[in-house]
């Protein structure tokens, strides 16, 4: 019996080396799509949502004296296109609030409750400062945010898939995934260099809406990362006026944005 089993053993061995693995099957290649779908494509991701309500991880790689940091926190978002409000607040590991920022049009109001401290302007303030580009990112952070451009007016890569367009200044590209149609990464350039890369992941449909419940913010410049992972997010709920409003302490102090801190998100 055991000499029956060494021998089966044996020619186990032999045909597996003599079997040629299995043919793989090339992928198939992503479809061809011409400018007209691909803006369509992007039209149709750019319009889906109109308000959003959701609560948020975070996760915050950054580079500090040539050290990587890590930091992460819990926070709610808002956000609706009329009037064009974002609120977006950071809680602790006791449920404090870290941060709270508020974007009304232009105006953007940053407090901070461990300083006692209320930051308002307009985002053109932050120009030159460290946290100006990951708070303007954040403004406009959701696909559904990029409503402000002509499509007429942008220019198209078939090969890459992706829509290019201006926007305050900025150069946008956005990239759709051939086989899904959704918008998989925003690329903002500014002087032809990447101020920051936007993943889009884990689409979700939510009444009827897919939803990135999964985004990547990169700011190469920088040496910042920002993952975002939204839990049970509500698309295009109904909003009160009093969600866009920060209560302030009586003892609050008031400061010009220009003034706010470097490095506040990290």
């Amino acid at each position: 019996m055991k000499k029956n089993f060494e021998t089966l053993i044996v020619l186990i061995i032999l045909i597996s080396a003599c079997v040629p693995p299995p043919s793989t099957i090339p992928p198939s290649p992503p479809p061809s799509l011409s400018e007209a779908e691909i803006i369509s494509a992007v039209s149709r991701s750019t319009t889906a949502t109109s308000s959003l309500k959701s609560w948020v991880e975070a996760q915050i790689h950054y580079e500090r004296h040539s050290t990587l940091k890590r930091r992460s926190f819990n926070g709610a978002i808002v956000w609706r296109e009329q009037p064009d409000q974002l609120r977006f607040q950071a809680f602790g590991p006791f449920g404090g609030t870290l941060f709270d920022i508020l974007y009304d049009s232009e105006d953007l109001i940053v407090f901070i409750p461990s300083s006692s401290r209320v930051y308002t302007g307009i985002i053109s303030d932050l120009t030159g400062m460290p946290d100006a580009d990951i708070l303007s990112i954040l403004r406009r952070l959701l696909p559904g945010v990029e409503k402000s451009y002509r499509m007429d007016e942008c220019r198209v890569e078939r090969d890459t898939y992706t829509v290019w367009f201006t926007d305050n200044g900025l150069i946008n590209g956005l990239t759709i995934d051939p086989k899904t149609l959704l918008i998989r990464r925003k690329t903002v350039l500014r002087e032809e260099k990447t101020v920051a890369t936007i993943l889009y992941a884990d689409y979700k449909e939510i009444t009827g809406t897919a939803f990135p419940t999964s985004i990547n913010i990169s700011l190469p410049l920088d040496g910042f990362t920002l993952r975002l992972q939204f839990a049970n997010p509500s698309i295009n709920p109904k909003l009160r006026d009093s969600q866009f409003f920060i209560s302030l302490p009586p003892d609050t102090q008031r400061s010009s944005l220009s003034e706010l801190p470097g490095e506040m998100l990290k």
